[in-house]
């Protein structure tokens, strides 16, 4: 699925809780900005047994670019069978430069989790620059590289703060209104 739209904050969050609204897993994630403000973003999903039409796909994410403060993550309980298969959660942070840092993060995968994830990041007032997900059965690593709403790293009573509501987010225990 590939986005071209004027960018603006919330995006990423808006894009990913449509995907998976739509019942599409994101596989894999790029987020780019063109020279003349665009974002440019492209998401390799999979389906669960009922892929949605195309046509329907770009109409639903058509509405969640009209506005997308409006678009929230599903609520959703874990499955059953991935109760059982535990990754104990990791959230690191790294000052690359002024301008960005890098969240990486290790979790047990659900369904949902890149939209709550998502969700966590648009409440503190953070823009994500680029992401990178990758997911291996059960565990997922994900890797963003984010700034504050001033495109300036993240200073360190903000990280703490971001790692404290993403532990909560990834263990299951923060509702999606972050």
């Amino acid at each position: 699925v590939f986005v071209r739209t004027p960018d603006r904050d919330g995006l990423f969050a808006a894009l990913v809780a449509t995907l998976d609204r739509l019942g599409l897993g994101v596989l894999d994630a790029r987020i780019m900005k063109s020279a003349d403000g665009f974002a440019l973003d492209n998401f390799q999903v999979i389906s669960g047994a009922q892929a949605p039409e195309p046509s329907r796909i770009v109409e639903t994410l058509q509405a969640a670019l009209r506005d997308p403060a409006a678009v929230k993550p599903a609520r959703r309980a874990t499955p059953r069978h991935l109760r059982h298969f535990r990754v104990p959660p990791r959230v690191d942070f790294d000052t690359l430069d002024a301008q960005r840092t890098r969240l990486s993060l290790v979790a047990t995968d659900r369904p949902g989790l890149l939209a709550d994830v998502a969700q966590v990041l648009r409440s503190n007032g953070l823009r994500v620059h680029d992401a990178r997900i990758a997911t291996f059965g059960e565990r997922v690593e994900d890797i963003f590289l984010i700034s504050d709403q001033h495109d300036a790293s993240l200073p360190e009573p903000l990280i703490e703060t971001l790692r404290t509501a993403l532990i909560a987010c990834l263990e299951g225990e923060q509702g999606n209104d972050a």
